[in-house]
């Protein structure tokens, strides 16, 4: 079941990079930190889906589907410099050209992308307070709680894993069931004590 996502949380790619330029006081430096914290899973974005890419060999129909998802970390990830230079953060068209984006069950293509506000206020300003409207962030939390718990059961984290390895994880592993998570300036605090329980277990 695809998860609730409140659209006011989110603002439009051209807004976001603009936001950006003024910080970073370029447009490459700005794409350059938006693309670092897409793919690390820092910033969360969702869009229209264009190319479906659910095993088809024969790609019938290219038009957006009518509901705006979470665009899973794979895509980001995946993206090489080539994509990247193509992407359109005026109008919120990326695409991706890496096939293997099929494995994860991530389109191709995503078209009206918007990314996190909230987000993009701690890439910002780190020591900024979370915006505290839109979704509760307390109905966040046990989607969150059981992904983790689920990974570390199977292994996914190791004690000697930084924190920031461990939220790629759990970020993959919530956008691969289309899962939205808490911001990572709210987690980390979480994630550090958990690891540091894992360690204790190992002395």
């Amino acid at each position: 079941m695809a998860v609730h996502i409140c659209k006011q949380n989110y603002i439009e790619s051209r807004k976001a990079i603009a936001t950006l330029i003024k910080v970073c006081g370029s447009y490459e430096e700005a794409q350059a930190t938006l693309v670092g914290a897409l793919a690390s899973g820092e910033l969360r974005a969702i869009g229209l889906e264009v190319t479906a890419p659910r095993n088809t060999i024969i790609e019938i129909a290219r038009k957006p589907h009518e509901e705006l998802q979470l665009i899973p970390i794979q895509f980001w990830i995946l993206a090489t410099q080539i994509d990247i230079n193509q992407w359109r953060w005026e109008s919120g068209f990326f695409k991706c050209n890496n096939q293997s984006l099929v494995t994860y069950n991530a389109s191709t293509e995503y078209n009206s992308v918007k990314f996190h506000k909230r987000d993009i206020g701690d890439i910002v300003n780190p020591s900024s307070e979370p915006v505290r409207s839109g979704r509760p962030m307390a109905s966040l939390w046990p989607e969150w709680v059981a992904e983790l718990t689920a990974a570390v059961y199977a292994g996914d984290i190791k004690e000697h894993m930084r924190s920031a390895e461990v939220h790629r994880v759990l970020a993959e592993r919530l956008a691969a069931r289309s899962v939205e998570e808490p911001s990572k300036s709210t987690i980390n605090p979480t994630l550090t004590a958990v690891l540091k329980r894992l360690r204790a277990n190992e002395d």
